[in-house]
């Protein structure tokens, strides 16, 4: 897969049809992937028996992750 610029990745295809101004966009797939690479590094860290730094990381992860849903939902809330 090549990125070619000028066009879009699915991420920003769902928030454009949205119609989410671009810079939320950004602030919601920083969020995203923050969330998914917390998620990561907690996996690792369980496999390891950290269970404290487990679940820390589970705990921001889950709370990047609802701040991406939240950014994607703004607009249907009006905020």
């Amino acid at each position: 897969m090549q990125f070619v610029p000028g066009t879009s990745t699915g991420c920003s295809t769902i928030f454009a049809q949205k119609g989410i101004p671009k810079m939320e966009q950004l602030s919601a797939r920083l969020l995203l992937t923050a969330g998914i690479l917390l998620l990561i590094a907690g996996g690792i860290f369980a496999i390891l028996q950290g269970w404290l730094y487990t679940g820390l990381l589970w705990a921001g992860a889950f709370g990047c992750l609802m701040a991406a849903l939240n950014f994607r939902d703004s607009k249907n809330d009006g905020g």
